[in-house]
Order: C-alpha cells, then sequence, then structure tokens
C-alpha cells in the first residue's frame, strides 16, 4: 500500500525557469557560442534545440498521416494516406 499523504519529490524543489537555465548554461560554455555549440541542425533544416519547454510545444496535429509501399515498375513509391 502507498502513502499518498507523502510530498512529491518534485514539490520539494522550486520551479524551474528558463532564464535560470540559461544562465548557467552560459557559465558553463565559458564564453563559446550558444547557437555554435548546443543548436543542432538537422538535414531537413529544422535547429534542434537543446530544451524544449511547454511553451515551445506543438499542438498534436487533428489528424494521422500514413505511408504505405507499393512498387510501381521499377521505381519505390509511397501511397500516403490521411485520415
Amino acid at each position: 500500500m502507498t502513502d499518498t499523504s507523502a510530498p512529491l519529490l518534485a514539490d520539494l524543489f522550486p520551479e524551474p525557469e528558463y532564464a535560470a537555465w540559461l544562465a548557467e548554461v552560459e557559465r558553463g560554455l565559458k564564453g563559446a557560442d550558444f547557437a555554435q555549440r548546443l543548436i543542432t541542425p538537422t538535414l531537413e533544416g529544422v535547429d534542434v534545440q537543446p530544451l524544449y519547454t511547454a511553451r515551445e510545444a506543438m499542438p498534436r496535429a487533428p489528424f494521422f498521416v500514413t505511408f504505405r509501399p507499393c512498387k510501381k515498375a521499377r521505381n519505390h513509391y509511397y501511397q500516403v494516406s490521411v485520415r
């Protein structure tokens, strides 16, 4: 049986703030460029950030996209269906 009256571990610490995190990261970088060291560009042109918060979270799409492989002649094609 679990004790539900005990506080959660997260409740014992203050809410973290992005500004405090950024200040600590900049201190750890020791003058190095934040974007050059911590932001990773992908081949698709998307910049992957080192930290995402709920503010940056995108809402889920109201649809689903599925890819089904099908072969036609010598080329490979994918049939895309949106539901």
